[in-house]
């Protein structure tokens, strides 16, 4: 018996709104060259990122896996994960040790 092969991992890839398009479209209008944006973990943000000019070139912070992926696909942006322990439910890293909210 072969061992049966491994199932790539599919994850929900939220649907925007028809109405984010246009948002999407300003925000990134707003990113200029070497900005140091952060971005939260809103579901519209990886819309937002695609919708910046690839011959721009900035910093995004994130503490969103799904952000960080979107941030790594634009060829000029450095960046930046905020680590800890990852909550799946949330797609957020997160100390652990700290109990403040903040």
């Amino acid at each position: 018996n072969k061992p049966a092969p491994s199932m790539p991992v599919i994850h929900d890839v939220p649907k925007n709104h028809r109405d984010d398009l246009p948002i999407a479209i300003l925000a990134a209008g707003m990113v200029n060259e070497n900005d140091l944006i952060f971005f939260d973990n809103g579901q519209e943000i990886p819309l937002v990122i695609s919708m910046i000019p690839d011959a721009i070139t900035f910093t995004g912070i994130c503490y969103s896996h799904r952000v960080f992926v979107a941030l790594n696909e634009k060829p000029n942006v450095t960046a930046i994960l905020c680590g800890g322990t990852y909550r799946a439910r949330s797609d957020a890293f997160y100390d652990a040790s700290n109990s403040s909210p903040l």
